[in-house]
This record gives structure tokens, sequence and C-alpha cells, in this order.
């Protein structure tokens, strides 16, 4: 039987785990296994396709959580600048009576925030009076 050489990437916390315990090769374990996994429907290689199957199922769900994890973090963070430049626009509204557009792009560049997304959302206040202009502090 011909044999080739491959590489292959072990996770080092688990190598670190199990190597001092394996009482062959790591190249014959891999063959072995891979001869169960491959072989005729036995108990063990059917359990062991399963148990695969099952692992990258696991994987791509761990991946979309981790990607909604990050998202909603985003958003959380989103919500507390969207929040911060609310506040600024109640006190300049609270004080002058309006609120200008100008002012508007001002705070939400001041708070990383899309100026248009501010604008449109304060236009669906109708507490909120927006102006073309209003005074900027100096």
């Amino acid at each position: 039987m011909s044999k080739i050489k491959k590489t292959i990437m072990i996770d080092e916390q688990l190598w670190l785990a199990v190597k001092d315990e394996l009482n062959i090769s790591l190249g014959e374990f891999v063959e072995q296994s891979l001869r169960l996994f491959t072989g005729e429907d036995t108990e063990m290689s059917s359990l062991m396709k399963k148990g695969t199957k099952l692992q990258s199922e696991l994987n791509q769900i761990q991946g979309r959580m981790y990607k909604l994890m990050n998202k909603n973090k985003e958003n959380r963070h989103n919500q507390e600048l969207f929040d911060n430049a609310m506040d600024t626009i109640q006190r300049i509204h609270d004080k002058l009576g309006y609120i200008g557009k100008n002012q508007l792009r001002k705070i939400a560049n001041q708070n990383e925030i899309n100026a248009d997304d501010l604008i449109r959302y304060c236009q669906k206040k109708p507490e909120i009076i927006i102006k073309n202009y209003g005074a900027l502090p100096k």
C-alpha cells in the first residue's frame, strides 16, 4: 500500500490534552480514523459519520451565533450614539423651540452617525420642529 504525505492542523490545546495518552503515532491514529470513517456500515463508522455531520452543523450554528452577537453589539453601540445625539437635540430644541438641519448634521458628525438618518428620525417626531438653519454655538 502506497502512502502520501499530508499536513494537518490540530488545535494546540486538544493536542496537548491527548498527545501523552496516544499509544500510536498520530499518522496511524488518523489512518485508523479514516478507515473507520470510510469503512462498511459498521456501528462505529456510522456513528463517526453522524458525529462529523453534527459537528459541521454545530460549527455553522456557532458561526451564525457569532455574527448575530457582533451585530447585536454593534446595534447597541449605535443605539447609544443615537441616544446621546437625541439628548443634545432635545436640549437645543427645548432652549430654542426648534432645531436646524445644520445643527442636526453637526450633532450627527460629532456622534459618528448618519446625518440623513438622524434628520429623518427627527422629522417623524411631531414634537420636534425642524428649520433649515439654527444658530450654532460660538
